[in-house]
């Protein structure tokens, strides 16, 4: 299924007034987006995603949609606009208690701080992905987490 497929079937689920599932089409879509390259697209669902988690009063949802948000536009080398969606989706994760979605959020607040030249917070922040990914179950992810900051401590990487 290809991104304008999702637009189709966002464009039925709306005219349907189908709001059960709207959100991880949207989320969907937002991915499909960026993966092509059509970044403002991306980031419109995201916002549609996240007003639709608020309005809903959806914590773990928006939380997800945050970071998701925050992880594209760092793909996207938009580093200065990541930040902010990423830290939300650390405090919104803690809030609902999500462990996976605070570690991939902490994960890219750690690759951020280490493109800032702030080893010792991307070590901090590389740690407490890994041990929050690991405790969420996802140990490929804790996994990887781990493997960069090893690969970041073998490069010796300076401390602030």
């Amino acid at each position: 299924m290809g991104a304008e497929d999702i637009e189709k079937a966002l464009a039925a689920a709306r005219l349907a007034g189908f709001a059960d599932g709207l959100e991880a089409l949207l989320l969907l879509s937002a991915e499909l987006h960026a993966r092509i390259g059509d970044l403002p697209r991306a980031l419109r669902r995201l916002d549609e995603a996240i007003r639709s988690y608020r309005q809903s009063s959806d914590v773990e949802g928006e939380a997800r949609a945050q970071q998701q948000k925050g992880s594209i536009l760092l793909e996207a080398e938009k580093l200065d606009e990541a930040r902010g969606p990423l830290l939300a989706a650390v405090q919104l994760a803690r809030t609902a208690g999500t462990p996976g979605i605070e570690g991939r959020a902490e994960g890219g607040l750690a690759a951020l701080d280490l493109i800032a030249g702030d080893a010792q917070q991307a070590r901090a922040r590389y740690l407490r992905s890994a041990s929050l990914l690991q405790e969420a179950g996802d140990d490929f992810q804790a996994l990887r987490m781990r493997k960069l900051l090893e690969a970041m401590e073998a490069e010796r990487w300076p401390g602030p």
